[in-house]
């Protein structure tokens, strides 16, 4: 009988059954990493003698905006639905400088309300304007702008009111995050995190 991929670099046959936590561990970054996150890098930011990709950028974010629901649902050890709500915890744990809550003396109006309300717009257009754009209708929608001139991930031009994201970066950060909960994930002592985990897994 033939074997079959597990993920990309593991075959049924690798693994006794059941399969351990450990196992599912290792199953799962392999997954993320050689049938998304990987790719996505190839095709934005080249490697393994293979340039960049011309235009690859909203396939690239095809590609990586499942990631955040998806790590945000097995961090949880969610097993339902609740797509919005967990594509914004997913942002809240890939970047956790947005939970910054400043007392309302240290929060400054601006054209567009409090520090809240921005982040609120962020959000929105992370989830409606590429999420559901790119799911649904195939582009993004509102106001989204997809370059390689920014030096972070993402920014937000308060002027024009709109999302500027830099796939070439926003792909490394994922990685990172990925490395970072498998580097959790496989301590021991976090038992809680891998409970969830293999309660979503499974």
């Amino acid at each position: 009988m033939r074997s079959i991929w597990l993920s990309p670099s593991h075959q049924d046959t690798d693994f006794p059954l059941p399969h351990s936590l450990d196992t599912k561990i290792t199953l799962f970054e392999d997954r993320v990493l050689g049938w998304k996150l990987d790719i996505a890098n190839q095709l934005i930011n080249g490697g393994q003698e293979k340039s960049p990709m011309r235009h690859s950028g909203f396939a690239v974010l095809d590609i990586v905006f499942s990631y955040f629901e998806m790590i945000a649902k097995y961090e949880d050890g969610f097993t339902g639905r609740k797509s919005e709500e967990y594509f914004k915890k997913g942002v809240y744990s890939v970047f956790p400088e947005l939970k910054y809550n400043p007392s309302p003396a240290e929060t400054p109006l601006s054209p567009v309300g409090n520090v809240v309300s921005l982040i609120d717009i962020v959000l929105d257009l992370m989830y409606d304007g590429i999420r559901c754009g790119l799911y649904h209708s195939g582009i993004t929608n509102g106001k989204i702008f997809l370059t390689g001139e920014i030096n972070t991930p993402m920014a937000f031009d308060l002027k024009l009111q709109m999302l500027i994201v830099n796939p070439h970066l926003l792909v490394p950060k994922l990685k990172i995050h990925l490395h970072s909960y498998i580097v959790r994930l496989r301590d021991v002592n976090n038992t809680d995190l891998r409970e969830k985990f293999e309660r979503r897994y499974d």
